[in-house]
């Protein structure tokens, strides 16, 4: 049987609750309750913006307009009635207009989307940790912005800025870093930014080579401790 192939949000799962992990993973007990609307708002954004440099990559830069189109298209096409409203005083109108804004305030600060050239969208990549365990991910998008130097961009629609300790210290930047690395091995520098599109800020961190093998040490000692108490 192959390696089970592991993820960030899975080990997080494992480290937040055991009992929910054994449910998720392993009884493969299926949640009965629908995803959050902060989560629905989140994902249009995400394919929104996907869409945007999809285009881009292909030389026809969408205009404000057309990005709101078409999150509107998302939003319309994917909407059920089992998403979760939380609160309630809030209303869905509210939520949408929200995801709205965001992508017309990315699409100012960033048009015409020429900072570097896009590699890959949705980006999936494979971590090779010791011991033979693997853990994938999806990185929203790779960017090239010089010789040997590559960008990884990861959205957020959260409501603050992390510290500097959870930037330095996010594992899930960790290992996208170290399957870019093993993917491109001549690459000399690799950036990782959090884009924070509804606060409108980015916040960018490195990890050294040191850095990558503390954290694949540590992540492969993680999963020894989920396969031997799950």
């Amino acid at each position: 049987m192959p390696p089970t192939r592991y993820s960030h949000s899975r080990l997080s799962c494992y480290e937040t609750c055991p009992f929910q992990y054994k449910l998720k993973y392993v009884d493969r007990v299926e949640a009965t309750l629908g995803t959050t609307i902060e989560a629905f708002v989140g994902s249009t954004v995400h394919r929104s913006l996907e869409w945007l440099y999809s285009l881009a990559r292909d030389g026809r830069v969408a205009t404000r307009g057309e990005l709101v189109e078409k999150y509107e298209a998302l939003w319309k096409a994917e909407w059920n009635d089992d998403i979760r409203i939380i609160k309630k005083e809030l209303g869905v109108e509210n939520y949408r207009s929200n995801g709205q804004k965001w992508v017309k305030q990315y699409w100012d600060r960033y048009q015409p989307f020429h900072q570097g050239i896009t590699i890959d969208l949705e980006c999936q990549v494979d971590i090779d940790l010791p011991g033979g365990r693997k853990v994938m991910g999806y990185i929203d998008r790779l960017e090239k912005v010089g010789n040997k130097h590559f960008v990884v961009h990861d959205y957020k629609t959260n409501r603050k800025l992390p510290t500097s300790d959870e930037t330095a210290n996010d594992r899930q930047l960790a290992l996208y870093a170290l399957g870019i690395q093993q993917r491109y091995p001549d690459l000399e520098k690799i950036d990782l930014v959090w884009q924070f599109v509804r606060l409108d800020e980015e916040v960018w961190s490195q990890r050294t080579d040191e850095q990558l093998r503390t954290m694949a040490r540590e992540t492969t000692t993680l999963i020894e401790t989920i396969e031997a108490k799950v």
